[in-house]
């Protein structure tokens, strides 16, 4: 009988992807791509980084993949390729008996620059949620997001400081209550952390004004008091654009009380971002909007959905950030939602709001993750249930009739040979019209040892029927994914019968 450690243990090694980007070196017939995994150390009790890089010989119909070897990133804490790809930042938090945090910037494989930070602000945020890391188009400047020096604060020199209440961020940002923006200027070395904001916003997810002399974020407003951020798009939010000095803050977004995640146009004429409803549910569907840069006008591109079309049997979007890099053309971007018990790739015309769902059939119906797009390429993770990650290429093939087709391949998967034996015996399904439901309730069903009863009776939970596991969490509150999970998978191994 395997015992729940070792199936936790084995399918635990498998890696997970978190990001991916074609860089700038790449040619018509060669990519050069960098990903970006992380696996559980469950030695150490913690989650280990690294990066790889493929070259993709794309001049073929079917790509010649090479892969290089992966490179643990260690204390690296985030990194970006500048916009050209000469340069590379890295931000670095070195443990020690003081925790110290670099700015790296390097170059044909090595440091060209360190500049120590640890006297300007305590840690960096790599989240989705206040996490920055970007170059100025001219190469000169980067922001990135850090939490403020506490010792700034007088309530921490007090000599009560351990009796005071502070309050935080919530889940997941435990200690973590001011992010502040940081401007690096590598002409003159200079460190510039932008003073507070009145003090009833955060501010997150930083990106240049086309013109490299602004930044434009997310602002997180803590008034009258924090409230838990993380899986909570009703919060109140904004879009502000400041100076890189921190001067001349103005609001983007007007009466709209939710804002978030904003990506520039290439031209820099329009910002698209999402808002949700606030108050309600905490990941319910989201509204894409986009701003007119010049004249400040905002439009709604795709509303909230009430209720799936009945044609196409589009749900809405279910979007917690878009990718970085959404952009197709000037008119559509790439981003991916959840369509029920699935997630899926989608297009989306800026212009006349048409949503088009770029997932072929053959990926049904397990679900796909946008990670990267441009006009050429889309780099997507596919998984179902009892298969783990795999990496795709998508090759966008446009036409003004038929819109965006994308030919998807392969270029790696996630398995590990070991962890096999946990995934492959077991199947899975999507289970729908359920009687006395509504017609949208769809619940994923995952069956342990099918087609091996023998299989099941020598099973934790032994017998030659499995027990039912139910989770029930679902929408309005979020929603599951026919996606891989560990946990889930923990227990199918066992022995149990999972809905989801």
């Amino acid at each position: 009988m395997t015992t729940p450690q070792e199936i936790f243990k084995s399918l635990a090694a498998i890696p997970t992807y978190s990001d991916a980007t074609i860089l700038p070196s790449s040619t018509e017939n060669t990519l050069h791509i960098q990903v970006s995994l992380s696996q559980r150390d469950l030695e150490r009790n913690v989650r280990r980084k690294f990066t790889r890089t493929i070259v993709a010989s794309v001049a073929e119909k079917n790509p010649v993949i090479l892969s290089g070897p992966s490179i643990d990133t260690g204390d690296a804490v985030a990194q970006a390729v500048s916009p050209s790809g000469k340069f590379t930042v890295i931000l670095r938090s070195v443990a020690g008996e003081k925790k110290k945090h670099f700015v790296e910037i390097w170059s044909e494989g090595a440091i060209i620059d360190l500049l120590e930070a640890t006297s300007a602000h305590d840690d960096f945020y790599a989240d989705s949620t206040f996490g920055t890391l970007e170059w100025s188009r001219d190469e000169t400047k980067i922001v990135y997001v850090a939490e403020r020096k506490k010792s700034e604060d007088a309530v921490e020199a007090s000599c009560m400081r351990k009796f005071t209440y502070r309050p935080d961020w919530g889940e997941t940002f435990t200690g973590k209550r001011e992010p502040s923006l940081v401007v690096v200027n590598l002409d003159n070395r200079e460190i510039k952390v932008l003073d507070r904001f009145g003090g009833e916003m955060s501010p997150g997810q930083a990106i240049f004004s086309h013109d490299s002399k602004s930044l434009i974020f997310t602002g997180y407003h803590r008034n009258p008091q924090f409230f838990g951020i993380v899986y909570c798009q009703n919060r109140i939010t904004g879009l502000y654009q400041v100076n890189l000095d921190g001067t001349d803050i103005k609001l983007l977004t007007g009466d709209l009380k939710s804002a978030r995640s904003p990506r520039l146009s290439p031209d820099g004429t329009t910002l698209v971002f999402l808002s949700n409803p606030i108050n309600g549910p905490h990941a319910s569907c989201a509204k894409l909007s986009k701003l007119d840069v010049a004249s400040g006008a905002i439009s709604t591109v795709v509303d909230y959905v009430r209720k799936a079309d009945s044609k196409t049997g589009f749900p809405g979007l279910y979007v917690d950030q878009l990718p970085k890099q959404v952009w197709a053309s000037s008119t559509k971007i790439i981003t991916s939602s959840a369509w029920r018990l699935r997630r899926t790739v989608l297009s989306i015309d800026i212009v006349s709001g048409a949503v088009e769902e770029l997932t072929p059939p053959s990926l049904y119906p397990g679900s796909t993750t946008a990670l990267f797009s441009n006009s050429k390429w889309i780099l997507s993770t596919y998984s179902t249930p009892v298969d783990p990650w795999v990496l795709l290429l998508g090759q966008i093939e446009s036409d003004e009739k038929s819109g965006i087709k994308v030919r998807f391949s392969t270029l790696e998967s996630s398995k590990v040979e070991k962890a096999k034996p946990f995934y492959q015996p077991h199947s899975w399904s999507i289970v729908d019209k359920i009687p006395g439901q509504l017609e949208s309730l769809e619940a994923l069903f995952l069956e342990p040892f099918k087609f091996n009863s023998e299989s099941q009776k020598t099973s934790a939970v032994g017998g030659s029927k499995p027990p039912l596991v139910i989770f029930p969490h679902g929408g309005p509150h979020s929603g599951f994914s026919a996606e891989f999970s560990v946990l889930v998978l923990v227990l199918v191994g066992l022995g149990f019968s999972v809905a989801c």
